[in-house]
């Protein structure tokens, strides 16, 4: 019935897409409701779909199909589908990249995962979520260090934006990179009259704790303390 009254609105779909179960109706839905998302270029779109269909093997699979699917159509003829008569733009095979690498990473598959990341940072070496994403994935294989240095890259790509500065000095604080941390993060804080930076009045109780036990980690108690 909402479909039919809005048909323009997604908001039928994703609730569809929750409650059906695995199966041909279900990647009709989903394949409705991800194709605009991928042509806009929605970064969150994985994220959004983690606690549903990540949560269901068959589901899950579904999606994989629907996105390599798409991905190998747009690097043969640049479309998503076969039956399209028009071809998309660039970018929509940067953000199928994208999210392939993204739905690898939540099945665990970190070679692949990491393998469709630098296809996507080959394409368009300018879009933070890459980095971030990238980033992540080094996380998660143990590489820390190499970790820190992709969301440094990501910070340099857009110096005013709070976010990625404070992003930076977490991942930075995760290599007990402490001093350098802290320049980091003093780049949108303010010093108090002790010299101490005014994280606390900035309710950033992660810096903090994340200071904490870098200097534990490093053996220094009192100032893990602190």
């Amino acid at each position: 019935m909402y479909e039919e009254v809005l048909p323009k609105s997604n908001t039928h779909l994703r609730l569809m897409i929750d409650v059906l179960h695995a199966g041909p109706l279900f990647k009709e839905k989903l394949e409705k409701f991800v194709r605009p998302l991928i042509i806009k270029g929605v970064p969150s779109l994985i994220n959004d779909l983690k606690k549903t269909v990540y949560q269901d093997k068959g589901k899950s699979d579904i999606l994989g199909e629907i996105l390599f699917s798409m991905c190998a159509s747009m690097e043969k003829e640049m479309v998503l589908d076969s039956k399209d008569e028009e071809e998309q733009d660039p970018t929509v095979q940067l953000w199928l990249y994208y999210f392939c690498s993204q739905h690898q990473y939540r099945l665990g598959k970190i070679d692949e995962s990491l393998d469709l990341i630098n296809k996507a940072i080959a394409h368009t070496p300018t879009v933070i979520e890459l980095y971030i994403h990238k980033a992540k994935i080094m996380q998660f294989a143990g590489n820390r260090k190499q970790a820190s240095d992709l969301v440094d890259m990501s910070r340099d790509l857009d110096q005013a934006d709070r976010y990625l500065n404070a992003l930076a000095s977490k991942y930075l604080f995760k290599v007990d990179a402490i001093e350098q941390a802290y320049k980091t993060m003093g780049l949108f804080s303010k010093e108090d009259a002790n010299g101490n930076l005014n994280v606390h009045e900035m309710q950033t109780m992660w810096f903090e704790n994340h200071c904490g036990m870098a200097h534990l980690r490093q053996g220094n108690l009192r100032q893990a303390l602190h």
